[in-house]
């Protein structure tokens, strides 16, 4: 787990001082961030952390933050990354990463957690697919030695990935292949303490006619896909999912879904909408299940 700590203020009241400011880090195993904000009051001694609270900014009112986010994300395209807080395997694998990455990096920026300032997204290019997998999400931070901070990374080997899709929908794709194939894409938004949270989702099952199936494979489908499969053999299944609500805290439960069955038309278009590519000549695999063996 990388942490950090930053003073964000001082204040003094008779000659002693509160100090102000946040604490971050990045969870090693899922790559995303957290953030809480915190105060220390030498009068007292007391101690106070909570959630850290959004700061939202306005183009004109903070045209000088906008300049500097803009300066600092022009560094790092420029292969400076001087002005990138030190973190956790940043120099992984050395410098040959960093050199073959300037080959093959996409640059985007936009807003992805609601605070108006722009985010710099970092992708790796890769020819057989139009999406392009979001490795690394930097955003600006304005701190005194170095004022950008990764808020998110994945380096994993694209089997599941967060990618830009249409407009401002950033989707992750969660897809397996083999003697059957699954397909799940999920919108997602970023929220103040830089945790994703799931909007909505959608997804394929494809399976291929029965008998393609032997004799244990066959009854597995059904025990495990009964009113899919199970019922009504191979072919395509299309489902849309809605996360359900924690009443209690109030927040999205991940992996917790409510899901509706859907057409084929109606899956294409959702797809269209929240990437802007056509599926199955996004996601060639799938088009095996068509073919009759």
């Amino acid at each position: 787990m990388d942490f950090r700590l930053r003073i964000t203020s001082i204040e003094y009241e008779q000659g002693d001082a509160i100090l102000g400011g946040e604490a971050s880090g990045i969870y090693s195993v899922t790559g995303e961030k957290y953030y809480i904000d915190w105060e220390l009051n030498d009068t007292d001694n007391n101690e106070n952390a909570v959630p850290h609270v959004l700061k939202v900014y306005d183009e004109e009112k903070d045209a000088e933050v906008f300049r500097a986010c803009q300066e600092a994300y022009d560094l790092i395209e420029q292969g400076d990354w001087s002005v990138i807080a030190e973190y956790s395997d940043m120099d992984w694998p050395g410098e040959y990463w960093r050199d073959r990455f300037n080959e093959i990096a996409c640059y985007q920026r936009m807003d992805v957690n609601g605070d108006g300032l722009p985010e710099l997204l970092i992708g790796e290019v890769n020819s057989s697919i139009q999406r392009i997998p979001i490795v690394y999400i930097y955003t600006y931070t304005g701190g005194m030695a170095k004022t950008v901070e990764l808020v998110y990374t994945d380096l994993n080997d694209f089997t599941e990935y967060l990618f830009l899709g249409n407009g401002e929908n950033l989707i992750y794709d969660y897809s397996t292949h083999g003697q059957m194939h699954c397909g799940d894409y999920t919108r997602y938004q970023f929220d103040e303490n830089w945790k994703k949270q799931p909007l909505d989702m959608i997804v394929i099952y494809g399976f291929y006619d029965t008998d393609y199936y032997d004799e244990e494979e066959n009854a597995r489908y059904k025990e495990h896909y009964p009113d899919t499969y199970g019922s009504r053999g191979g072919g395509y299944y299309f489902f849309k999912g809605s996360p359900i609500i924690n009443e209690e805290s109030g927040s999205s439960v991940v992996n917790d879904w409510a899901l509706k069955e859907i057409t084929e038309e109606e899956f294409i278009d959702i797809y269209y909408e929240m990437t802007g590519f056509d599926f199955f000549e996004e996601n060639a695999d799938f088009l095996s299940v068509r073919i009759k063996k």
